[in-house]
């Protein structure tokens, strides 16, 4: 997913990204177990785009990191 935008709204509590301002997160969560809970936080913030981290971008980055600490 490319985000084109330079500003984006964050739940404070779970961290689910909104590309427009939203009152409340809504984020759901289904457990192995099959109980959904709802976040329902009002704690809203403006984040930028550089505080996005794509989770993509995360297991090369610590392989990378690994790998690097290794060879030391």
């Amino acid at each position: 997913m490319i985000l084109n935008q330079e500003v984006y709204y964050a739940c404070e509590k779970c961290g689910q990204v909104y590309h427009q301002l939203t009152d409340k997160c809504r984020k759901i969560s289904i457990s192995i177990l099959g109980n959904a809970t709802t976040c329902n936080s009002t704690d809203i913030i403006k984040i930028k785009k550089e505080d996005i981290i794509n989770i993509h971008d995360v297991i090369p980055y610590i392989l990378k990191k690994w790998f690097k600490g290794l060879s030391k």
